[in-house]
């Protein structure tokens, strides 16, 4: 009897369309969306990478970013996600996935990075929809960053041979 091995592999990162430069505090802002490869369902999850960095000053607030997961058939979406990147008012009774916390930790001034690694299933519990996308909010107390390399979300695919 052949021992079956299963290996993880992991693809390209795909980067969603988020304008984050300049975000306010207390601001939103909602993503693009990623489609799952459902044609061959060869993905079976997707690992998120989210990496922002405040402009100067000193953090208050929660001190912290918050991205929310939603997920959609393509025609409908978890409210108030849509597939446009896009300003998104900020408000306590929204259908999404999450928190995932993106935390600035205490009191800093000036310029802070950070990044947060998460796996998509799990938010989803345990399946991927057929397409998702993120929502940012930005808790930070300053604005984030104004140099668009210094901030981004993306998604690595991850299958199993």
């Amino acid at each position: 009897m052949a021992i079956v091995q299963d290996y993880v592999n992991y693809g390209t990162g795909i980067s969603v369309t988020i304008t984050l430069t300049s975000l306010p505090s207390t601001s939103g802002r909602c993503s693009t969306v990623i489609v799952n490869d459902t044609a061959t369902g060869k993905f079976t999850d997707y690992m998120g990478v989210i990496t922002l960095r405040t402009t100067t000053g000193t953090h208050a607030s929660d001190m912290a970013c918050y991205a929310y997961l939603f997920g959609g058939t393509g025609t409908a979406y978890d409210s108030p996600g849509t597939n446009a990147d896009a300003a998104v008012t900020v408000a306590t009774n929204w259908n999404l996935k999450g928190p995932i916390v993106i935390n600035f930790g205490t009191s800093v001034t000036g310029l802070a990075s950070q990044t947060r690694i998460f796996m998509v299933s799990p938010v989803f519990g345990g399946e991927v929809p057929a397409q998702f996308g993120v929502i940012l909010q930005n808790q930070t107390g300053i604005n984030l960053d104004s140099t668009a390399g210094n901030l981004s979300i993306n998604f690595v695919p991850v299958y199993h041979t």
